[in-house]
């Protein structure tokens, strides 16, 4: 059993208040890739939220997700340049990365498409599961890998937040419902992708 293999709607970018612009059409066949340049709005900017929403036939906007890049490189605005990327999968995941252009600062983060209710209605529901369950052991193995990089007294509130982390995503690996698997995936992402940029900061000093 498969997801249908096109994008059921698009995925758009909001800049600047609700101005969005389309990142991924309805239509597209997947996996789909693409990245666009967003700009800061304020002088002088230290972080900026990124917010990606799902555009629905009656220009309807849900948010997928709310993304905050910190350590931007200072610089007046429209000056500092924000690369973001998206990559939707037939898994009904969406991997977002996010690349301060004139910094070493980066973020990535693993959102689900889709809601129960989305699955169902393409009688993916149990495929849905099968594959959040699938990619959450990924993220669980890729995360363990990383924390055996770090020491408990190195950050010791990171190091038992990705300890309490890991013990909530075996439980939801095995008995967690679909909102609770999706809800794993946006954390264990989020941790993956904040000790990913404290290792590459730390590399490049």
């Amino acid at each position: 059993m498969k997801l249908e293999e096109i994008l059921p709607f698009s995925i758009d970018c909001e800049i600047e208040n609700g101005v969005f612009v389309p990142l991924l059409k309805k239509g597209t066949a997947l996996p789909a890739r693409k990245s666009t340049i967003v700009t800061t709005i304020s002088d002088f900017q230290q972080s900026a939220e990124i917010h990606l929403v799902r555009r629905s036939d009656d220009e309807t906007h849900e948010t997928l997700c709310r993304l905050l890049l910190s350590g931007l490189k200072q610089l007046p605005k429209y000056k500092s340049r924000i690369r973001i990327t998206v990559t939707a999968g037939t898994d009904g995941l969406l991997r977002v990365t996010l690349t301060d252009c004139a910094g070493k600062t980066s973020l990535s983060q693993v959102v689900c498409m889709f809601d129960e209710q989305s699955f169902h209605c393409t009688n993916g529901i149990i495929y849905g599961k099968i594959t959040l369950r699938k990619r959450l052991t990924q993220l669980i193995t890729e995360l363990t890998r990383l924390k055996g990089t770090m020491t408990g007294t190195s950050d010791p509130l990171l190091y038992e937040e990705i300890e309490s982390a890991l013990k909530k995503a075996f439980y939801a690996r095995t008995n967690g419902s679909y909102h609770e698997l999706a809800a794993m995936h946006t954390i264990l992402g989020t941790l993956i992708g904040e000790v990913s940029s404290r290792l590459e900061g730390e590399r490049n000093e």
